[in-house]
């Protein structure tokens, strides 16, 4: 029996091994965990002092190359944040104007060709719309619920100081 009494201790040495190497992979992955965590917590303690420290000249002292440092950074990143608004407000004042059509009432946009209500072109919107900016009254909301207007014996009607409305058609 000494031949399996061997292969026996042998497989038992591995095992130790194994579990030995398995023990030390797992202390070392807290060992990382626990040396991030100290990482954090130092550059926070640093951000509070630094905080404290940088309109100290005493404090500042053989410190000068890291609180310059600190300083430019803060600068380009303020210089960056002013671009960003500043791109970010330019985004907005270019954005797409919108109109309603002085003859149907539908919202058109300044890069549209033509009034996707009534077919009028987008130009003579624009050039009513600054020539006569007042209200256009909001376009008929039958198709908007599903009914065919037309279809019911009835035909869009429009007056500029009343509601939309709609009207028996004459025979």
């Amino acid at each position: 029996m000494g031949f399996l009494d061997n292969i026996g201790e042998g497989i038992s040495r591995g095992s130790d091994v194994i579990s030995r190497n398995a023990t030390i992979a797992q202390l070392k992955l807290r060992m990382g965990d626990l040396v991030k965590d100290r990482q954090r917590l130092a550059a926070q303690l640093g951000a509070g002092l630094y905080e404290k420290m940088k309109d100290v000249p005493s404090m500042r002292e053989g410190l000068e190359p890291l609180f310059d440092g600190i300083d430019e950074i803060d600068r380009l990143a303020s210089d960056l944040q002013a671009q960003i608004d500043s791109l970010s407000r330019a985004d907005v004042a270019s954005a797409v104007k919108t109109y309603k059509c002085p003859k149907c009432g539908t919202t058109v946009y300044d890069s549209d060709m033509f009034c996707t209500g009534c077919g009028k072109p987008i130009a003579e919107v624009c050039a009513q719309m600054a020539s006569d900016p007042s209200p256009v009254p909001p376009p008929v909301v039958a198709e908007q619920f599903g009914m065919d207007a037309a279809a019911h014996g009835f035909e869009k009607t429009r007056d500029a100081e009343e509601a939309p409305e709609l009207s028996p058609v004459a025979d």
